[in-house]
């Protein structure tokens, strides 16, 4: 005993030594703060924690140092900016130092000051938690531990609350008391082993649960401002991981459950909503109408559906009115949604500057003789190509749902209509939907139930470039800024001045403003079921369900695209196409579950059979004379 005593001591001491036994050499003169925290990572291996509002963004320090103690060179180099830092698990975490904040509020008793807030978040037994979201309370801002467990979170004061919440684990509400660095540690769950747990054609207790299987409570994600339900698992389980495509108006998510399988096949987990197997057009669904989501993670609870659940299996129950429990509810959600981050470009001056000497080290003649005739066109910035395709977009949400009834008969009816509006000029989608749940038990042996969602949505995709190399002449981010968006009379501009030796395209703000690329979906899923018991535990249920979809999706440009104008080409393309799907389900299940003293005893056999046709017609055409077309979806 005493010689483990002895190690264990000894290992603790290398550890805590470890960032002091790392040396800096540095000599800089003037240099920005960013500049010389990259030359210390690049020594050391650690990595820098911090806001530009915290250091400024041209904040300049002067240092020189050799072969000193990484703390010493840290202390030398912020102690005349009244910033300070902490070191976390090879992570240096800089922030604003309390004498500096102290500072900012000299300038009136009533002014609040705010300052930056970092810690550590870890479990009971010292692991980080990666992923944990920490909330300020005042202001609802919000951001994601690191994988090492560390937050920055800015703009607190004192008095706020954080609150620190992950899936699996208690909430913690921590009061802030100081601006010194947190320390957090999060308690698990103690789940309630009664609860009940779908599994396939059939519900277990936890406690009797076998397979991997994760529970998503609808108390979890209510009131959550999500737009499908996909992306109401992000962050919610174990082993899923769940990734936006693109954040276009409608597209999905990309799902892995317990990582990818294969290489040329797909990869996504089987859905099946209250019943209904494939159900794979989340599009349809209201979030606001989900109760639980059961992710079946291994092979022992995926079995059942078979090989089609080789990429796991999501089971999505809708809600269902409640006995003597009558409740209506009226919600509205609204939100905006805007580039998080943009290319740092050359401005127009620079870009002449660039082109002119790549066509001088090919011994040809210069684009731009004159620089400054350029730039009193366009300015000095010149075309943001960016800023004239993107745009702020706005999501409005309109939920109202009713539900209730006796004990023989439950309800519940709710409808739903979403607007979206994507960053991209010429993008959105609109969605109309509508659901009746139905519940009737004829007897205590007797029960039927019927499940019904109608919904249409059109979504406008666009067709904007917004890099791709194929398109470059006329993409978003490589469009020269000496190209204006206009001419002087007010028609678009098509001349792009470095296409080769100079041609006419269509910039994306001409794209997303005259041309369509649409699609409506209008679809119905429905599932009846009956359910009798035929003697004391034995009970045999046949199920009916159906998916009835069509589609038209429209492809247009006119003749009057500027690039069209100025090669007197003024002929219109155009395509479309239809297509139809129906899918039919039977299930037949009978199913014997019995208790005896402290023996469980539960046999379950059945078939099944289902129908799918597809079918699609479309038609292409150019050269259209005219514009004459209808081109509503």
């Amino acid at each position: 005993m005493k010689l483990t005593a002895l190690f264990l001591v000894l290992a603790t001491v290398h550890i805590s030594a470890k960032s002091f036994g790392q040396k800096v050499t540095l000599k800089e003169k003037n240099t920005t703060l960013e500049k010389i925290f990259n030359k210390i990572s690049a020594q050391t291996g650690y990595d820098f924690l911090y806001t530009k509002k915290s250091i400024g963004k041209s904040d300049r320090a002067s240092i020189e140092v050799e072969n000193v103690d990484l703390s010493q060179a840290l202390t030398q180099l912020l102690k005349e900016k009244s910033l300070k830092f902490s070191i976390e698990d090879q992570i240096i975490v800089v922030t604003k130092s309390s004498s500096a904040s102290q500072a900012g509020s000299t300038g009136g008793e009533n002014l609040v000051q705010t300052n930056d807030i970092n810690g550590k978040i870890s479990d009971r037994k010292g692991a980080p938690v990666a992923g944990a979201t920490v909330r300020l309370k005042r202001t609802g801002q919000s951001i994601a531990s690191n994988e090492h467990g560390i937050f920055l979170l800015k703009g607190a004061r004192i008095g706020d609350e954080l609150i620190v919440s992950y899936t699996g684990y208690e909430t913690v509400t921590m009061p802030i008391t100081s601006y010194e660095s947190l320390t957090i540690i999060l308690n698990e769950t103690i789940q309630e082993l009664d609860e009940v747990v779908l599994v396939g054609y059939g519900a277990v207790k936890r406690k009797d649960l076998t397979g991997a299987v994760s529970t998503i409570s609808g108390k979890i994600f209510a009131n959550m401002p999500v737009m499908r339900v996909d992306q109401m698992m992000q962050g919610r389980a174990s082993g899923v991981d769940v990734k936006s495509s693109n954040g276009a108006p409608g597209d999905g998510t990309s799902i892995r459950i317990r990582g990818a399988r294969s290489i040329s096949a797909t990869n996504e987990p089987l859905y099946v909503v209250d019943g209904l197997i494939d159900a794979t057009n989340l599009n349809t669904l209201n979030p606001e109408d989900i109760e639980s989501i059961d992710i079946l993670k291994d092979a022992s609870a995926t079995a059942i559906y078979g090989s089609r659940a080789a990429n796991g299996v999501v089971l999505i129950t809708t809600k269902q009115g409640k006995a003597n429990q009558d409740n209506t509810n009226v919600s509205t959600i609204t939100g905006i949604q805007q580039l998080p981050k943009r290319l740092k470009l050359m401005n127009a001056r620079q870009f002449t500057q660039f082109i002119n000497e790549s066509r001088l080290d090919q011994n040809r003649a210069v684009v731009y003789p004159n620089i400054d005739s350029v730039i009193n066109i366009v300015g000095e910035k010149g075309t943001d190509w960016t800023d004239e395709t993107m745009r702020t977009g706005i999501y409005q949400s309109y939920n109202a749902s009713t539900s209730g009834g006796s004990e023989k008969f439950t309800y519940f009816i709710s409808g739903n209509m979403i607007d979206q509006k994507g960053i991209v000029k010429g993008t959105d989608m609109a969605k109309f939907q509508g659901r009746i749940n139905m519940n009737k038990r004829f007897s205590d042996q007797i029960r039927m139930g019927l499940n019904l969602n109608a919904s249409r949505y059109k979504i406008n995709s666009g067709n904007v470039n917004y890099g791709a190399n194929a398109g470059w002449p006329s993409s978003m981010i490589t469009l020269p800024p000496t190209m204006p968006v206009r001419k002087p009379d007010g028609s678009f501009e098509s001349y792009n001045p470095i296409w080769y030796s100079g041609g006419d395209v269509d910039t994306p703000p001409v794209v997303a403003e005259l041309t369509e690329n649409a699609n409506t979906v209008n679809d119905l899923q429905a599932n009846l079921f009956i359910e009798a018991e035929l003697i004391k535990g034995l009970k045999l249920k046949s199920a009916f369900g159906t998916s009835l979809s069509n589609n038209k999706n429209v492809y247009f440009v006119p003749s009057f695209m500027p690039s069209k104008i100025a090669t007197k080409n003024t002929t219109a393309n155009a395509s479309s196409g239809m297509g139809t799907s129906t899918y039919w389900l039977n299930e037949n299940t009978l199913n014997y579950d019995r208790n005896w003293d402290l023996h469980h005893l539960n046999l379950l056999g059945g078939f099944t059979m289902e129908n799918r046709q597809n079918s699609t017609m479309g038609i292409s055409v150019t050269g259209l004379t005219d514009d004459i077309i209808d081109r509503k979806s």
